[in-house]
């Protein structure tokens, strides 16, 4: 962490579209009233008008970034405490598995391809992508408890390993020839 230790970075990476839901992170750190937490989202999209006003309606300003398109994504993950991925759907959401390998903890929307990934309470915080009141105690949880996301930041980088391209081929490879057996 290259920051001040009092403030809590989160980072989100994706679309600024409806599907990957940054409004709800946005709500919600309005609602906590807390300045220590800054939020910066790394993304374009049709929704980014609409939530830069929302910010600006909110009085976030000095606490929600937007960073537009960005190549070096890895740069921003390691300087970040915390990686929040609020989509709505995702496949294989390669975003988070940058950011478990970063490793950081993550608090995340609890839906089909995240649950792939993130073990509750181990790597991260699985949250109903639509409950704030979720994303609020998530935020504080690790906000006040640093070594928890040291906890889980080891586990993710310790389970990312699992879908290390060559640990996927030998699978692939041992399963091929499991079925010509």
């Amino acid at each position: 962490m290259k920051h001040d230790s009092s403030t809590f970075n989160l980072i989100s990476i994706g679309q600024l579209s409806k599907r990957k839901n940054h409004e709800i992170v946005i709500r919600s750190i309005a609602r906590m009233n807390n300045s220590l937490i800054n939020y910066k989202i790394i993304g374009i999209g049709e929704l980014e008008s609409y939530l830069k006003n929302l910010v600006e309606e909110l009085g976030l300003q000095n606490q929600v970034s937007f960073l537009g398109f960005q190549e070096n994504v890895a740069k921003y993950l390691s300087e970040s405490d915390c990686f929040v991925f609020p989509s709505l759907q995702e496949g294989l959401p390669v975003s988070l598995m940058e950011a478990m390998a970063i490793p950081l903890p993550v608090i995340c929307s609890k839906i089909r391809g995240n649950t792939d990934l993130i073990e509750n309470m181990r790597g991260g915080i699985l949250v109903d992508p639509s409950d704030e009141e979720e994303y609020i105690k998530a935020i504080m949880m690790l906000f006040e408890n640093r070594r928890l996301c040291y906890e889980y930041s080891k586990f993710n980088l310790w389970k990312i390993k699992e879908f290390d391209k060559n640990v996927v081929n030998k699978k692939m490879v041992n399963l091929y020839e499991d079925l010509l057996v």
